[in-house]
């Protein structure tokens, strides 16, 4: 088939790097990429999906790690500071590798144990133990760098952007241009597409990448779900100077009307404030951060965007991937981690060597209903991060009341009255947040207790299992020399 991506974000070359890659004889490629509209890269921050990409660990992509970090000024995420989200003054680390137990019959001992003991929580997974000792998942062995894999990354979207054009080659053709027409046949489905060019593209098939775009969903009309529990609706994307001292975490401060990120890169800190716009203004919202700063910031651009995701996500011959099929909130790096779980499922499971085989109704059906759920539960997720204590402002409270009202936020709080969760708790599928993500949210804003813990780790000899994985994790870090914030940096830049 000739299938067609349009839009040269992360999500667009993605697409283009997995389906040349892995189906290269089967399909020609063409990405229409325009340079004029840009990618506006403050900073990004993934899940360990990506990692599965630039490690080759799905399939032999031909990239480099080492490559990944110096081209897009990347550094290693183990986890997320979150700042201020619990109460003003309070903040935890939920580290981005699960605990060192199976949580899918028990009920995570250790982390259990260490909330019922007062031990900083993140210290129950190797990445948090890694950041309390500023230690990275490197090590050498006879000389040679390795990688426990249990870290995703900090970066530069637009040098990744770069880096996975370069890694693609020549099995993919790139226009630079803009689509200004899209022609579909009799069937309703996209024929061709006209550029500002005056090129015109035939196409079979088309991935959407466009981005707040969404060309081809507008084009054939699909209506877009709204999450009004999900109250953010701008950002104001920043840069600050590199933080020498900054551990590998990504840091998501609560402020009075939403929060903001920090992601500290090889180069820079990008940073940005995602808030609600119906309790400030974009100059508000700016003032408000250059006083907690304490200095001037210079936003990039104001930054609009409605929480959802489309009705369906494959229409036709049209499959919308990335920013062009849903978006929540920067927080937790759902993005990039929802279009690798798209592309995987399609790539794998749908995509054929003809547009007749690949349009299958039933499969299309299938993969629209798995796609809705994913984002759905990304919501529920997202929002259990607003179940707080904090009421010092009218964004918080409605925030707040809005999250807790929200039956499947309701269902789990209620559940971590007594236990923490367990992955039979969830309806565990390709992609889902897992228990342990949800647990050390729980843990951090203070609704699984002290008194709760207590009681849990008194049940079944819980206590002798916590002793033996905390044997397990200290006897697994000291087996390993592993490299230094600052000595992993200098290996990445020499």
């Amino acid at each position: 088939m000739n299938i067609t991506i349009v839009g040269g974000g992360t999500a667009g070359w993605l697409a283009a790097l997995m389906i040349s890659k892995i189906q290269k004889d089967m399909h020609t490629v063409t990405i229409i990429d325009s340079s004029a509209i840009g990618i506006i890269g403050a900073g990004e921050a993934s899940t360990g999906y990506l990692r599965g990409i630039i490690n080759n660990e799905i399939w032999d992509f031909g990239c480099n790690e080492f490559d990944f970090f110096k081209e897009c000024k990347a550094t290693p995420k183990l986890g997320i500071l979150h700042k201020d989200w619990k109460s003003i003054g309070h903040e935890y680390l939920a580290p981005a590798d699960a605990t060192v137990d199976d949580p899918a019959f028990g009920c995570n001992t250790l982390l259990s144990n260490y909330i019922a003991n007062e031990v900083p929580m993140h210290n129950s997974s190797v990445g948090g133990r890694l950041v309390s000792n500023k230690l990275t998942p490197f090590y050498t062995d006879n000389n040679q760098l390795v990688s426990i894999g249990r870290h995703s990354y900090n970066f530069d979207a637009r040098l990744a952007a770069k880096y996975l054009e370069k890694i693609c080659g020549t099995g993919v053709t790139k226009i630079d241009a803009k689509v200004n027409d899209i022609i579909l046949n009799n069937f309703g489905q996209v024929e061709k597409l006209v550029l500002d060019n005056n090129q015109t593209v035939l196409t079979d098939f088309v991935i959407d990448a466009s981005g707040f775009s969404k060309l081809f969903s507008n084009k054939l009309n699909v209506k877009w779900q709204d999450y009004p529990e999900l109250t953010l609706n701008a950002a104001l994307p920043f840069l600050m100077p590199e933080d020498k001292n900054t551990d590998f975490v990504a840091t998501s401060w609560a402020q009075k009307h939403g929060w903001m990120f920090k992601i500290p890169k090889l180069d820079i800190t990008g940073c940005g404030y995602a808030y609600d716009d119906r309790f400030i203004t974009p100059d508000q919202a700016q003032e408000e951060i250059e006083i907690v700063l304490g200095h001037k910031i210079e936003p990039i651009k104001n930054i609009k965007y409605n929480p959802g995701r489309l009705e369906t996500v494959w229409n036709s011959n049209v499959l919308s991937i990335g920013l062009s099929a849903s978006f929540l909130e920067p927080l937790e790096a759902t993005s990039i981690h929802a279009t690798i779980v798209q592309l995987n499922k399609f790539i794998f499971t749908h995509l054929k060597e003809t547009v007749d085989r690949t349009i299958n109704k039933s499969s299309v059906k299938k993969y629209n209903t798995y796609m809705s759920q994913l984002f759905d539960d990304y919501k529920t997720f997202i929002l259990v991060h607003y179940t707080t204590s904090r009421t010092d402002t009218e964004f918080w409270r409605n925030a707040n009341l809005l999250a807790k009202n929200y039956d499947p936020v309701k269902e789990i709080l209620n559940i971590s009255k007594d236990r923490l969760l367990n992955q039979s708790d969830l309806t565990p599928y390709y992609g889902y947040v897992q228990a342990e993500l949800y647990n050390y949210i729980l843990c951090g804003l203070g609704h699984y207790t002290k008194e709760t813990a207590v009681l849990e780790s008194n049940l079944l000899s819980r206590n002798k299992d916590a002793i033996r994985e905390e044997a397990r994790i200290t006897k697994f870090l000291s087996q390993h020399n592993w490299l230094s914030n600052k000595e992993i940096l200098d290996y990445i830049r020499r």
